[in-house]
């Protein structure tokens, strides 16, 4: 089992680094997405209902802004990390099982 599942790990190839950085792009992003609510709760507490007043919510609003631009090009780069990274696997796993195929005997392909 564990062979074969080296194997298949070995397909990743020269594609490793996509694979490696899309999950912590996508952490990145949910990262920002979940300090939107408390940015917004912070937002209520001090500057509706306090003296901070509108300056405190554009700055906060301009802050969470940002948070939102680097969640969206987060999610951007690990789509396109995520989609390099799985062509470039089924590419080697395409040429892998070519490779296996081509080395059987005659006889073995006729069998199957």
């Amino acid at each position: 089992m564990f062979n074969s599942m080296k194997r298949i790990f070995n397909c990743i190839g020269e594609y490793k680094i996509y694979a490696i950085i899309t999950p912590f792009l996508i952490m990145a992003s949910t990262f920002a997405e979940v300090l939107l609510p408390y940015f917004m709760a912070k937002v209520i507490d001090n500057g509706v209902n306090s003296v901070l007043g509108s300056r405190y919510v554009v700055k906060v609003g301009i802050l969470m802004f940002l948070l939102v631009l680097f969640a969206i090009i987060f999610k951007l780069l690990a789509a396109k990390f995520s989609s390099i990274a799985s062509s470039g696997f089924e590419k080697n796993l395409r040429q892998e099982i070519f490779t296996t195929v081509e080395s059987f005997s005659q006889t073995n392909i006729d069998k199957y």
